[in-house]
This record gives structure tokens, sequence and C-alpha cells, in this order.
């Protein structure tokens, strides 16, 4: 009768070729996802872009320029408007980030645009938050402290947009919550020195 011969052992060298899958693998590739999956909805969809009702300008007979631009902070979770560089040859004295849903349909004239913000309670500095997906009016109040640096040539006054830096625009700083940063340039006001001397108190130029 043949001896019974003990199973063997498995070889323990072999072990490490098995694939295992513990919680902290799968949890680290959880994670991963979720934040590739947030970076790509706020990279994509959180930034500020300029809504088709333009904007206005009105100047004002003490050098003060009363600026509105439509604006819209699209994605999530919003933007925060940090801080707004004025356009050359000015000074930015206030800026209110009004909800479009408080200011009065109808045209009712930049004063009354104004009149609204100074009423509203809103806060007249920065930084602001923008909510996502929320119209708003930025009317921003500047003083010319350079008649002929805040002039431009040629004739008549209109308005652009350009992606290139514009001396004559003003430029919003932007946050967004993970801290990335943008600067978006707002439309060109284009007042010429014969405007400016006009219906400001900038002089005529020489």
């Amino acid at each position: 009768m043949p001896a019974e011969t003990e199973p063997s052992s498995p070889d323990p060298t072999l072990d490490i070729l098995v694939p295992r899958t513990t919680w902290r693998a799968t949890a680290v590739a959880v994670v991963a996802v979720g934040v590739l999956v947030l970076a790509g909805v706020v990279g994509a969809g959180s930034r500020v872009s300029l809504a088709t009702g333009g904007g206005s300008s009105s100047l004002l007979p003490d050098r003060r320029v009363e600026l509105t631009t439509d604006v819209v902070a699209s994605g999530w979770p919003g933007l925060t408007l940090a801080e707004l560089t004025p356009p050359v040859g000015a000074r930015l004295v206030h800026v209110w980030a009004v909800p479009a849903s408080e200011v009065p349909s109808g045209d009712l004239g930049q004063r009354s645009v104004v009149g609204v913000a100074e009423a509203s309670g809103l806060p007249d500095s920065l930084p602001v938050r923008l909510a996502p997906g929320q119209h708003y009016q930025l009317v921003t109040l500047l003083e010319i402290t350079d008649c002929a640096a805040y002039a431009v040539s040629g004739e008549g006054q209109g308005w652009v947009v350009d992606p290139a830096p514009d001396p004559h625009a003003a430029v919003a700083h932007l946050r967004t919550a993970l801290g990335t940063r943008a600067d978006v340039p707002l439309l060109a006001s284009m007042w010429t020195a014969d405007d400016l001397a006009q219906y400001s108190s900038c002089p005529a130029a020489p």
C-alpha cells in the first residue's frame, strides 16, 4: 500500500503575483477621479464673459466717468471680482456689481443705473463674489487724472472689445474658488480729446 503524502504547501513566492485591491488603493482612485472631474468642471465653466447687452459711458462735468458693463459669471462655483484696473489716465472711485434683475428695464439713462447702484445698499468696493449664471450690471465710477492720456485719437466715440491689452479699457481681475486667476478686459470707451473738452472739465488739447 503506497504511503500517503501530505499536500504540498503553496509557494509563498507566488503570492506577489496575485493582484490584490486594498481599501487604500480604492480610496485613492476615487479621490483622484473626483479631483479630475472637479477640475474639469471648474476649468471649463468658471469664467466671466461679456453679455450681448454691451455697455455705456457718460462723461460728467467734474472729470468723472460713469461706466456700465453687462457681465455674467458662468460655471461653478462662480468667481470673485478681486480687483479692477482702471484705464490709463483715470483712477477707480467706486464699483458696484448690481444684479440685472434689480436694474429697471427700459432706456432710463446711465444716471438712473448709477442711482440704482447707489441706492442698492450693495458694497461699492472690491472684492465681490459673482454668483454662477447671474447677470450683472458692473457699474464703475472713474475720475480722470490725465486728460491727454485718457483721450483716444480719431474721430467720434464708440466701443471696442479687443483681446489684446487696451490701455483705454478697464481690466477685471478674477479669482476662482481654487485660486486660479484670470484677467478680463471690459469694453473700452473711446472718448476723444474734443469729447473730453466739450462734456467734461478737461481742457481742450493745445
